[in-house]
């Protein structure tokens, strides 16, 4: 199996926080071709301490069987969703990177929402 970085094609982020509370944020993303499978998503703080914790990086995953001689499935369902939990513990906004693809340097590419504290 190899696994592969999927396009977040959208979020329900809401437009504000409130402190204390627990958000489950539903993701929408779409994989690259019908011979693959969701694998799900991943969502990781920018880091563990300072203003970075609050940077939510989030990608989609998605599963390729390479052993696989030929795919001739349809791609009439590529969208998938998946969710994930957020307890919001600080004041300060919440910024998320969105997975959006590779550039021509071949660099992850994101997406970038704030999401302020109220």
């Amino acid at each position: 199996m190899a696994y592969q970085y999927s396009k977040i094609s959208e979020t329900d982020l809401p437009e504000s926080f409130e402190k204390g509370k627990s958000f489950t944020i539903k993701v929408t993303y779409v994989l690259p071709t019908a011979c693959h499978t969701a694998a799900g998503i991943e969502a990781k703080r920018g880091n563990t301490t300072g203003d970075q914790r609050r940077d939510i990086y989030i990608v989609a995953i998605s599963r390729y069987d390479q052993n696989q001689a030929e795919c001739n499935r349809e791609d009439d369902d590529l969208e998938k969703e998946a969710s994930f939990s957020l307890i919001i513990d600080e004041d300060e906004p919440y910024t998320f990177y969105l997975w959006d693809g590779y550039d021509d340097d071949a660099k992850s590419k994101y997406i970038e929402v704030e999401v302020p504290v109220l």
